[in-house]
């Protein structure tokens, strides 16, 4: 025994060895073990996994069936998504991908009918347009015969040559209705001036039709021009918007006039609210003619002849007014000075709780009248003329472009100082000066009544424009709250205001409207404003059509320089014989008052109709159009050469 324990080391490192050689034996079978039986093996992982899976598999399946619902909108959010981003490529991107545009295929398929009407279309196009030219032949001829028969009257022309004109007449116009014979009147001008009158009636045909001009002068005139020039001179030339066409092309000048200014002029969107753009002073202006009066009096006059015919009503929350009314009725009833101060500030007339009392019955007196005021503005939509709803959305839609990090708040008020601060608010002041209530001479409004219109007034410019009263008006911080509530009743209104169709849908208006209409559109417009406008374009010209061949530069080189006044009235007014400053003086006030009377135009076009004329063209596209879209359902690539170059598979 002592010599194992003296050997134990030795002994331990020879049994530590024997178990090792003996352990690795056994992990060699064992090993050798597995490898012989390795299909087994794999069969019971397979087997163990897959019952570890279908275990986790039935929890998140039971999982789902308790949440179908809620899978079923994730799903549905997830694909209107994708879908919303994939139409947004497809409209806003200028080329957008091919895959993009596979996922829309089915917009773009046209049945065999659909293609044949297509192909009638651009039939019916082409021939329309023949018509049209051959309509605008006829009409020269027909100038022609006036000038020869006017000739004629002044023996300036044999009879054999009017008759041969009227013989080629008859022959290009056979079969035409006889409505397109016109009155051109003036047959006896000479040929340079009939030239001219012609020159200006295709003038103001461009300017009428082409509102880019108009709306580019207005701008490059000075401002102090710009409301009598839009006045005197553009509701001329579009008399006054009398009839559905002439409306129609106004509003189109507005909406140019309207984008440009807003993209060149205003550089914050605080300017439109601060500020008086020109366009919408004009869109206000014109709106407050015969339809928009009878408009705003329809949806005001209920409300404002309830106000004023309410004897008891005395709406005041002025603290000082409240103050002075209080300190003279008090000393009525006690016939003695009450020793209080006359003259005192807001703050001081507050401290009184007879005052606060009053102002308070008065604001709970505003806030019952608001309501019904409130109500009834935001469900007028329909009342307001569709000029201005036009305009507030061109408005809106430009401000969006302009400014399109701005919140939808923050464009609808400035779409609300339009449509309520600029054209509903005055009216609202001052019924009376719009015409909103009839008052007989001897019977006008007392300083009550328009107190008490002004009060609620001031309260619904606040709401509109979510704007609460501060220290300066600390007697109505009360109202701050119904301001808070009302405000988001005004957007609404303002959005659904400035949302209407499009003036060619509304006015049913389109690109043959113009060269279809029997009777051509007539102007009157005085000789003075004739020429003022003719100096104003070939004055900024330049500005107006950058291209020297424009449509613009082509009529003004026709037409030469501005004349004078005497050029134009010619033989009407008579120069003086005398040369005294006397009869000079007579000449000039002849002159003047001949100049401000008014002439017709008879608008026409001084070019071919040159729209469409391509129509073999278009036809080929429509072939090729649909060409493309059976191909790109079945044909892969990445773009549309590759999918053209791609061979075809069998």
């Amino acid at each position: 025994m002592g010599y194992l324990q003296d050997q134990a080391p030795h002994v331990v490192k020879i049994q530590s060895k024997f178990k090792g050689r003996r352990q690795q034996k056994k992990y060699a079978e064992r090993l050798a073990y597995l490898k012989a039986n390795e299909a087994a093996v794999v069969t019971m992982q397979a087997y163990a996994r897959g019952a570890h899976d279908r275990r986790i598999m039935k929890i998140r399946k039971q999982f789902f069936n308790n949440n179908v619902a809620a899978v079923v909108r994730i799903q549905s959010h997830v694909r209107r998504w994708l879908a919303m981003r994939d139409y947004r490529k497809l409209i806003q991107a200028k080329k957008p991908p091919v895959n993009t545009l596979r996922k829309f295929l089915h917009l773009l398929e046209h049945s065999d009918q659909d293609f044949q009407e297509e192909m009638e279309v651009q039939r019916l196009k082409a021939k329309v347009v023949t018509e049209i030219r051959g309509n605008k032949e006829l009409e020269e001829n027909l100038n022609i015969m006036d000038i020869k028969i006017g000739l004629l009257v002044k023996n300036r022309l044999t009879l054999d040559d009017v008759v041969s004109q009227s013989k080629k007449l008859k022959k290009k116009g056979a079969g035409v209705d006889a409505l397109s014979a016109q009155n051109r009147g003036l047959k006896s001008l000479s040929k340079e001036n009939r030239a001219r009158l012609e020159g200006y009636q295709h003038l103001f045909y461009l300017l009428q039709t082409n509102p880019d001009y108009l709306a580019r002068l207005i701008f490059e005139m000075p401002q102090t021009r710009t409301t009598k020039f839009m006045e005197s001179v553009i509701l001329t030339i579009f008399n006054y918007a009398s009839n559905q066409r002439e409306e129609f092309l106004l509003m189109k000048l507005f909406e140019a006039a309207m984008k440009f200014e807003m993209m060149m002029k205003v550089d914050r969107l605080v300017d439109v609210i601060t500020g008086n753009p020109t366009v919408v002073k004009m869109a206000v202006h014109f709106n407050r003619g015969a339809q928009g009066q009878s408009s705003l009096r329809e949806l005001l006059l209920p409300l404002v002849r309830r106000v004023i015919d309410d004897k008891n009503l005395n709406i005041n929350t002025n603290p000082v007014d409240v103050y002075k009314m209080w300190i003279n009725r008090r000393e009525a009833e006690t016939g003695e000075s009450c020793n209080l101060p006359y003259e005192v500030s807001n703050d001081q007339a507050l401290d009184h709780k007879e005052v606060r009392d009053a102002i308070a019955t008065s604001i709970k007196v505003l806030k019952n009248i608001l309501e019904n005021f409130v109500k009834s503005i935001t469900e007028s939509v329909d009342k307001i003329p569709y000029g201005m709803r036009y305009v507030a959305m061109k408005l809106r839609q430009s401000l969006q472009q302009k400014f399109p990090e701005a919140t939808r708040e923050e464009i609808l008020k400035a779409v609300g100082n339009l449509i309520y601060y600029r054209f509903m608010n005055p009216a609202l002041v001052a019924p009376d000066a719009f015409d909103i209530v009839e008052l007989s001479v001897d019977k006008i409004m007392t300083p009550e009544q328009r107190r008490n219109l002004g009060s609620i007034a001031k309260v619904l410019q606040h709401a509109a424009a979510n704007k609460a009263f501060t220290a300066e008006n600390a007697a109505l911080a009360p109202l701050n709250s119904y301001i808070t509530e009302a405000h988001p009743k005004f957007l609404n209104f303002f959005h659904k205001a400035s949302t209407v169709d499009e003036a060619d849908v509304h006015y049913n208006q389109d690109q043959y409207a113009e060269v279809i209409t029997l009777t051509r559109p007539v102007i009157y417009i005085s000789v003075k404003e004739i020429v003022s406008t003719h100096e104003l374009l070939v004055t900024h010209a330049n500005e107006l059509a950058p291209d020297p061949n424009d449509q613009l530069h082509i009529i003004l080189k026709e037409l030469g320089p501005p004349p004078e006044l005497k050029d134009i009235l010619g033989d009407s007014v008579a120069p003086p014989v005398s040369t005294t400053q006397e009869a000079q003086d007579q000449f000039q006030e002849k002159l003047t008052e001949a100049s401000q009377q008014e002439v017709s135009l008879t608008l026409t076009s001084r070019f071919d109709v040159t729209e469409d004329d391509d129509t073999d063209m278009k036809t080929l596209f429509v072939r090729t159009k649909r060409m493309v879209v059976d191909v790109l359902s079945v044909q892969p690539g990445e773009n549309l050469k590759d999918v053209l170059a791609t061979a075809a598979s069998e």
